[in-house]
């Protein structure tokens, strides 16, 4: 089959999956299977990583900086439950380091008097690195709006890695169900697993959706507020949308 069939074939057959589902039918949907279709996983990855770094230069020209995802390991402790959200959150916007976390975690699961480590710490260091450290610690005092829009970009890319953290369990979910049946039933199986799928698809998207909404609604209040520009909001969100399409696309590129 030529490249060209292949692509209206699996767009005809995605928006009919779409339509048996009554739901996931939005105008990216096209976009969506199109670079699915004509792109490999690694292309897509390449694609998000460029995003990553766009969003990270606009966040850089409003003066927010530091500011990362999460990466792969971060993101599956954020999954497992070993780090917390506001953990994740201090990691992305570099105020502490997954070894941090698990020094401190252990730290403290083996005394029962926090205090007494912090008490010894400047005793051994008298002079020179607490005039340091607090001149570091007052950097984002000097700027709370900073602060603000890089607690509010930490928790967009929380977000950003629950949904895909939520997409890798559908589809596990997904190949497990399909696997589980013969050759003869995979036909039917795969019309019943898009027929669920799309749904649950959806509602997550939606959900996410309408997060991300509020925390741009909260960032351009902040941003207004200080009497600056909001085209970071902008930058923000169309930098999510894109990597929602590329996200969704990677599933198509792997199983069309």
């Amino acid at each position: 089959m030529s490249k060209k069939k292949k692509i209206i074939l699996c767009i005809v057959v995605v928006l009919i999956f779409a339509l048996l589902a009554g739901a996931w039918l939005c105008r990216d949907l096209i976009k969506v299977v199109f670079s699915g279709v004509t792109e490999t996983p690694e292309q897509l990855q390449q694609k998000k990583e460029e995003l990553d770094n766009k969003q990270k230069e606009a966040l850089e020209s409003a003066g927010v900086e530091n500011i990362r995802p999460l990466d792969e390991m971060e993101k599956e402790a954020l999954d497992k439950g070993d780090i917390t959200k506001d953990e994740a959150i201090e990691i992305i916007t570099g105020k502490t380091t997954m070894d941090e976390i698990k020094q401190n975690k252990e730290s403290g699961t083996t005394s029962d008097k926090p205090s007494d480590k912090p008490a010894n710490k400047p005793s051994d260091k008298p002079a020179d690195k607490p005039s340091d450290k607090p001149e570091e610690q007052q950097k984002p005092q000097e700027n709370p709006v900073n602060e603000e829009v890089a607690r509010i970009i930490g928790e967009v890319y929380v977000l950003e890695a629950t949904f895909t953290s939520q997409l890798r369990a559908l589809e596990v979910w997904a190949i497990n169900e399909y696997v589980s049946v013969t050759k003869e039933q995979k036909p039917a199986k795969k019309k019943e697993l898009a027929a669920i799928g799309f749904p649950k698809l959806a509602a997550l998207e939606k959900e996410c959706d309408s997060k991300v909404n509020a925390l741009l609604s909260e960032l351009t209040t902040v941003l207004k507020n200080a009497g600056q520009s909001t085209e970071l909001v902008k930058q923000i969100r169309d930098a999510y949308e894109e990597k929602k399409i590329v996200t969704k696309s990677h599933y198509i590129s792997e199983y069309m």
